[in-house]
């Protein structure tokens, strides 16, 4: 059944963000939903292993979404960073970039600043929004 643009626009925005080894995601261009493929070593569920046969089968019909990759959601944080006001806190911001997983880091500080914990997922969503409706035009 073929998705309205709306929801579309966001399964492709999950799927731009969902950098996986082991899990693909499509835009399936004759009825313009969103499939996937799995590695079969992580999941031999008959019905996925269907899909995953019907990708390979018909690669004309099937467009890959390329998810952005772990430097680019670091790069993200960082204009985040960059835009916030509160200067104890982006300096945190900053220390957290340099320190061992940084991402968590990143999260646990926000945690603490709800007001710029709200601003970080509106930031976060409208980035992706944004290269969602691009990356559909380009296809």
């Amino acid at each position: 059944m073929k998705a309205d643009k709306k929801t579309l626009l966001k399964e492709i925005e999950f799927a731009l963000q969902m950098y996986s080894d082991n899990v693909s995601y499509y835009l399936k261009l004759d009825s313009l939903e969103i499939a996937f493929s799995v590695d079969p070593c992580f999941d031999n569920d008959p019905d996925i292993q269907m899909k995953n046969k019907e990708i390979e089968k018909n690669p004309d019909n099937y467009l890959k979404i390329e998810p952005f990759k772990s430097f680019d959601a670091f790069s993200l944080m960082e204009k985040f960073a960059d835009s916030v006001e509160d200067k104890r806190l982006q300096s945190k911001l900053y220390k957290a970039f340099g320190a061992r997983k940084p991402f968590e880091n990143f999260k646990t500080i926000l945690n603490y600043h709800l007001e710029y914990r709200e601003k970080w997922y509106k930031f976060k969503d409208k980035f992706y929004a944004k290269a969602a409706t691009e990356w559909l035009k380009k296809h």
